[in-house]
């Protein structure tokens, strides 16, 4: 009896913590903002020049803000005109093609790594 019980637990754990981990995929969707980018000089990829980007299912519409300072010591995001929309479409469970750049990303619960050959960009997830 005492073996049939271990193996129930150890099957009950498997499908539990199976069933919590979300795929790539889906953690992508959300709000991310970059907090640090690394770009080989002369190199001019245009994913680094946005720091805000809304992901959906189908789409990133990237923007960029700067922090302002307003009455009272506080600070709140001003975001400029300009902004883009970027196709995607995953290759792998590793790799998403944007427009026509191909990166690898490195996803964990509320951060995300992009990586090309000339570029590195870190985000936060934000909601």
């Amino acid at each position: 009896m005492p073996k049939f019980m271990t193996l129930m637990l150890l099957l009950m754990v498997t499908v539990f913590l199976t069933s919590c981990k979300q795929d790539n995929k889906a953690m992508l969707l959300g709000v991310w903002e970059s907090d640090q980018v690394s770009q080989i000089v002369g190199s001019d990829e245009e994913l680094g020049q946005y720091n805000y980007l809304e992901v959906t299912e189908t789409n990133i519409h990237a923007k960029t803000f700067n922090y302002v300072s307003v009455e009272g010591g506080s600070s709140q995001r001003n975001f400029s005109e300009e902004e883009k929309n970027i196709n995607y479409q995953w290759i792998t469970e590793k790799q998403i093609l944007l427009q026509d750049s191909l990166f690898e990303i490195e996803l964990k619960k509320d951060q995300m790594v992009l990586k090309s050959k000339n570029i590195e960009i870190h985000y936060y997830k934000k909601r």
